[in-house]
């Protein structure tokens, strides 16, 4: 929620981060910061991992597309992270879901980009 809020304002307050590199270093000086991106996978890893298959493979997709639009995060890297991590994440869970079959499509689907 937090990071949604800073995206509308503009990431005003990625000038003085708490976790470092900022704009008065010259780490990044504009959407989101490099920092912010290992927040987001480990936080849609854990809510993904609590959601059925497809859900939790489309939330990170949703947040990857968070952090890459240009309106929102504007991180292509930290983008093409979450893509791969939607990916990794359908496929592992895949293999330990009693109610999903067999069919990898969608996870190379999701890995393929990246």
């Amino acid at each position: 929620a937090y990071l949604c809020v800073e995206a509308i304002f503009g990431w005003s307050g990625a000038l003085t981060p708490f976790l470092g590199g900022s704009e008065l270093d010259g780490g990044r000086f504009f959407g989101l910061p490099n920092v912010y991106v290992g927040l987001l996978v480990g936080a849609s890893l854990y809510v993904a991992q609590r959601l059925s298959v497809v859900w939790g493979a489309a939330l990170i997709v949703a947040v990857g597309f968070f952090a890459g639009l240009p309106g929102t995060g504007a991180n292509l890297g930290g983008a093409l992270t979450l893509f791969a991590a939607a990916g990794l994440c359908h496929r592992t869970l895949l293999r330990h879901s009693p109610e999903q079959s067999d069919d990898d499509r969608l996870s190379h689907l999701l890995l393929f980009p990246s």
